[in-house]
């Protein structure tokens, strides 16, 4: 493995707290505390029966330490694309999609956490929101907001969905939606102590269904959210497919990085004077892709998975 070091900010000390889940708003452990169950949302690799909710016991003083503890199927078809999940603000359920079907899955993660059960399934999120291609699940208060790629047609924008811990629709944000811009959505991070959310970009629904993403087919922007208000403050051409959007960890961090894979370039943000400044901080060797970034909890390490070339950097 191979870890690729950034200089950062001299004012980022190491963060007081326990980890923080992708979203800021779960509520953390303390630093006292470690995780004993890893949740692992799981496709069937056959492909021949339902995608499940995998429990793994990750107590490292349990005799059954590493080994799965049990599994809580879909009980739908095969043809989710099971991708990511997310908890809701109390971390007592499990929102968890299907790229491709749009189907939601809610999990009750708290009454046994050992064995959780399925709550609630969502047949169809283009039907009661508009949208179409859930891909990030982002606790926020009352309920879980929902990165979709497209509209309900597959074609652009995309949108900011919130649904509340039921499940519900609550509301829809939609992605900048103009001729440089056709609405792309991905990823989103929000940073509440700067009033301010960033999403990121890929492609619409109906591009990456059966056939290869041509390159005219792909986002290059970055946009930038007053978070309260939600209205756009800032839309920024960086390179293509900018993906992960990781905020530095702790209130006083100022800056975040994400991964554009389409030209295996990493870039940097930073907070100044209340406009996010965007720089490219590393250049990977051609078709690299990085497929994710994840910033260590003390802010000194960042970890880019490359999604060619099998390796962690």
């Amino acid at each position: 493995m191979l870890l690729v070091l950034c200089t950062l900010p001299a004012w980022l000390e190491p963060v007081p707290s326990g980890p923080e889940d992708e979203s800021v708003f779960v509520k953390n452990l303390r630093p006292d505390q470690q995780e004993s169950l890893l949740y692992v949302w799981t496709s069937d690799a056959d492909a021949k029966q339902p995608d499940f909710l995998t429990v793994v016991d990750a107590d490292p003083k349990s005799s059954g330490y590493g080994k799965i503890l049990t599994t809580v199927p879909t009980g739908s078809t095969v043809d989710n694309e099971a991708h990511h999940f997310g908890y809701t603000v109390n971390a007592d359920r499990i929102f968890a999609g299907g790229l491709v079907s749009n189907r939601l899955f809610i999990y009750d993660v708290k009454t046994d956490p050992r064995h959780p059960a399925l709550i609630k399934t969502i047949p169809d999120l283009g039907a009661i929101s508009g949208y179409t291609g859930p891909h990030t699940y982002y606790a926020v208060p009352g309920g879980v907001m929902i990165a979709m790629l497209g509209s309900k047609d597959g074609t652009g924008p995309g949108a900011l969905v919130r649904l509340d811990e039921q499940g519900n629709f609550v509301s829809a944000l939609p992605a900048p939606n103009r001729p440089d811009d056709p609405g792309y959505m991905y990823d989103v991070g929000v940073k509440p102590e700067l009033n301010r959310m960033v999403t990121s970009s890929w492609t619409h629904p109906h591009h990456f269904r059966g056939n290869p993403i041509a390159p005219e087919n792909v986002g290059d922007a970055v946009v930038v959210w007053d978070w309260k208000a939600g209205k756009v403050l800032q839309v920024e051409h960086l390179d293509k497919m900018p993906l992960e959007v990781r905020w530095q960890h702790g209130p006083a961090a100022r800056g975040g990085f994400i991964n554009c894979a389409g030209a295996s370039t990493i870039w940097y943000w930073e907070d100044k004077g209340g406009k996010l400044a965007f720089t490219r901080v590393i250049q990977l060797p051609a078709s690299s892709t990085p497929a994710d970034v994840r910033i260590s909890y003390d802010n000194r390490l960042l970890y880019v998975s490359l999604f060619t070339g099998n390796a962690v950097q």
